[in-house]
């Protein structure tokens, strides 16, 4: 019986002891099994925060990078806004014309800060902040714009003392006419005159219509047509260069005529002649 009993026990205690060491095997693995599901998920938290967290410090940034870009565009057109009026060479209706156009860009200028500060993610943002750059070519634009504009007052100016000129030298014309001089050939020059004075107006009104239809976004896409205008008002300046020649023939043919053509003045030895100015 004793014997037996001490089998028993002997027996009951190797099952202990493989059950523990079955048990001291398993649990590293079984512990090991569940550490990465804790930890992937506490990872998964950090990275979706710090995702959130880049994501916002990127949009702040990009904002405060357009808002920047915006303010020196504005600041760029209010200047030019005030300084339109010091340059007389343009027109009262070049004038207008230009600071409606300045106007329209500063308020849509405006309406774009408002909208890029209301963007709450990045890929709207980004477009909002590109079309600053492709579709408000300020600086470019209208540097090239009232340059041309400038030109064009400067053609008007030259074509109106080229007007006034020739009407003069018609009028001393047609007294040497009136005297029996043979004047076919200061005619010819006087018709030529006219012509070139005519067709300088109309390549200036054909620039100035163009001008008028042309805004910031389609500089940015397409510059030809501010290369043809700037080519319409280079073939005004040819003809007015050529008209100016003419007169300068008329004069030395009529031998009588003295002062600067290129102001509109010009008087005769006879002060008495009505074509005369001071």
């Amino acid at each position: 019986m004793i014997s037996r009993l001490i089998y028993n026990n002997m027996k009951t205690t190797s099952l202990i002891l493989v059950l523990l060491i079955f048990l001291a095997s398993v649990m590293p693995s079984f512990a090991q099994a569940l550490l990465p599901t804790s930890r992937t998920g506490s990872l998964d938290a950090s990275r979706s925060a710090l995702k959130v967290q880049t994501e916002a410090t990127r949009l702040e940034n990009l904002k405060q990078r357009a808002n920047t870009e915006i303010t020196r565009r504005i600041n760029f057109l209010t200047e030019l806004l005030a300084k339109l009026d010091e340059i007389k060479q343009l027109s009262d209706t070049d004038k207008t014309s230009l600071k409606s156009q300045i106007q329209t860009q500063i308020d849509s200028l405006n309406a774009l800060k408002i909208k890029i500060d209301a963007d709450s993610d990045l890929i709207t943002l980004r477009e909002d902040v590109k079309s600053i750059l492709n579709g408000y070519y300020i600086f470019a634009y209208f540097r090239v714009k009232v340059s041309l504009y400038v030109a064009a007052a400067r053609l008007t100016t030259t074509s109106d003392i080229l007007n006034t000129v020739y009407t003069k030298l018609q009028t001393r014309v047609g007294e040497e006419e009136t005297k029996g001089t043979d004047v076919t050939a200061l005619k010819a020059l006087l018709s030529d005159m006219l012509a070139k004075i005519t067709d300088a107006k109309t390549q200036h009104d054909a620039a100035i219509t163009a001008l008028n239809t042309l805004d910031a976004q389609s500089f940015s896409k397409n510059k030809s047509p501010f290369l043809d205008i700037r080519s319409k008002l280079k073939l005004g300046a040819e003809d007015l260069r050529a008209a100016y020649k003419d007169a300068i023939q008329i004069r030395q043919a009529l031998g009588d005529v003295k002062g600067n053509l290129k102001k509109g003045t010009f008087e005769t030895k006879d002060s008495t002649h009505s074509g005369a100015t001071e």
